[in-house]
């Protein structure tokens, strides 16, 4: 059952390497059931950057179907690193029914920052 493991694109750093950026440029995102574009790292800093230029919209809904993981975009650290930047660029932006968007840290490091531009909402 897809909806019991949702897609995801990542681009994660499990020890002191660097996480990749991740670009994409679209007409249309839509993330949803728990499907996820994420970024992580430990230990480096400001690594693993998320740029999404969409130029009709960019949809963030709902969950997974056991409501484990939210649909969403995501940066973050789980040590002392500081977790990664998002970037959006679209004409609309809608985050629905549980979806996220998020720039955290789970450790001592520092959550990133995000940049939204929405020409309409």
């Amino acid at each position: 059952n897809n909806s019991d493991r949702p897609s995801k694109l990542a681009s994660d750093a499990r020890g002191a390497g660097r996480a990749g950026n991740l670009i994409i440029n679209t007409r249309r995102l839509e993330l949803r059931d728990g499907g996820k574009i994420s970024s992580s790292t430990i230990d480096r800093p400001g690594d693993g950057n998320i740029a999404i230029q969409a130029t009709d919209s960019i949809d963030l809904i709902g969950t997974s179907s056991q409501r484990q993981r939210a649909s969403g975009i995501s940066v973050q650290t789980r040590g002392t690193g500081r977790a990664g930047d998002i970037s959006l660029v679209t004409k609309r932006l809608r985050i629905l029914d549980g979806a996220e968007l998020s720039a955290s840290t789970l450790g001592s490091g520092a959550g990133g920052n995000i940049s939204v531009f929405a020409q309409e909402s």
